[in-house]
């Protein structure tokens, strides 16, 4: 009986011992981002910034937000949302919820894995549709460490077990769409350029400070 009473307390005690941890020390900050530093030209493609209203940065509570379009050959626009988070116990949302609020239908597509300077990645993949526009969306999240998972719940599970060994946490979502066209596979073929390409810029993006001398 009283070893079953122990293991119901063990996770609320050490909750109670992280938070009294936090209090006693708060986090460092110790990383520094630079996301306007992603080059404006991406395998000969030109991009330009976008501007965010200020709504929607109060709503994600970023420490740093870079939203990007590049136009592909075709004239079809690829864009880059990379957001940065500092110390948040959470980091982000689900993205399909801010497309479904702007009206869109979405659906789950298959992960991809793809090849990368920073080695292989796996992207969440989605489409997300409303009359006259289709779009699809690959993502990812850029974890502590340089590491790179697909999905939320790793990368909060890395996020937790950083801030205990570290007293900080960072890392970054990414989120590269583009629209589909005729030409089948077109669009993930782009996206799935554009991860890999933006993933190997990562690490000079993000930086630990004591390595940004």
């Amino acid at each position: 009986m009283l070893g079953r009473v122990a293991r119901l307390l063990a996770p609320g005690l050490l909750l109670c011992l992280i938070g009294l941890y936090r209090v006693a020390s708060p986090p460092a900050r110790g990383v520094e981002s630079h996301l306007t530093a992603l080059p404006s030209v991406l395998m000969g493609l030109s991009g330009v910034d976008v501007p965010v209203q200020q709504a929607i940065l109060d709503d994600l509570g970023s420490d740093e937000l870079l939203i990007r379009r590049y136009t592909r050959p075709d004239d079809v626009p690829v864009w880059v949302v990379v957001i940065y988070f500092v110390n948040t116990r959470l980091g982000g949302h689900d993205p399909q919820l801010c497309y479904r609020s702007q009206g869109f239908r979405t659906e789950d597509l298959p992960d991809a894995k793809i090849e990368s300077t920073v080695g292989a990645l796996k992207t969440e993949n989605f489409s997300a549709t409303r009359p006259g526009r289709r779009e699809r969306v690959a993502t990812f999240w850029y974890a502590p460490g340089g590491r790179i998972v697909p999905d939320v719940r790793s990368y909060r599970r890395m996020l937790f077990f950083q801030g205990l060994r570290q007293n900080r946490t960072y890392g970054a979502f990414v989120r590269v769409s583009t629209l589909e066209t005729d030409q089948p596979g077109l669009a993930e073929e782009w996206n799935a350029r554009f991860a890999a390409v933006v993933a190997g810029y990562l690490p000079q993006l993000i930086r630990e400070q004591s390595d940004s001398r």
